[in-house]
């Protein structure tokens, strides 16, 4: 901005604050730092220190300031509404995670027993294991000492001899 147009703006702003004549609503830039509004006699124009500032001068009429308040208090209670069904749905996500917790534990549990079961019976019997159903290894269940089915070292070493595994001989 060039210092001609802020002489011009000063000039001006003097100029208004000569008549002395206060602004019946102040523009919200003078009610904001609780400064005196002085305006033209005659209305128009922008008020002294807005015209100093090169600012807008704005005032923000009382129905302008309702219609603000209430297009805010349907956007607040829009938004609380969203949030009370995001509550929700987080509720039952969470009631869902719990439950399903529950569950595996209790599956997990079942494929404890069923290893356990299967490694004994193998032990009683002398027999290698004939694995059909490799459900709890599936899920990366070990027991402590007890040799995984799916345990192999590959085919280089294999001459058929071995036990426990599947499709051994």
């Amino acid at each position: 901005m060039t210092s001609r147009q802020q002489q011009e703006r000063l000039r001006k702003a003097g100029r208004i604050r000569s008549f002395q004549y206060e602004n019946p609503s102040p523009c919200d830039h003078c009610c904001e730092r609780n400064k005196t509004c002085l305006i033209m006699p005659s209305g128009e124009g922008k008020c002294a220190e807005c015209e100093r500032r090169g600012r807008p001068c704005v005032s923000s009429s009382w129905v302008a300031l309702d219609r603000a308040g209430d297009n805010l208090s349907s956007k607040i209670a829009e938004d609380e509404g969203r949030v009370e069904r995001l509550l929700d749905e987080l509720d039952e996500v969470r009631r869902r995670l719990v439950r399903n917790r529950k569950v595996q534990e209790q599956n997990n549990k079942k494929a404890s027993d069923k290893w356990e079961c299967l490694v004994r019976e193998t032990a009683e019997s002398g027999e290698p294991a004939q694995f059909e159903d490799f459900a709890a290894t599936d899920f990366g269940f070990q027991l402590e000492g007890v040799p995984s089915p799916f345990q192999f070292g590959g085919f280089a070493n294999f001459s058929g001899t071995e036990t426990g595994v599947a499709g051994s001989s």
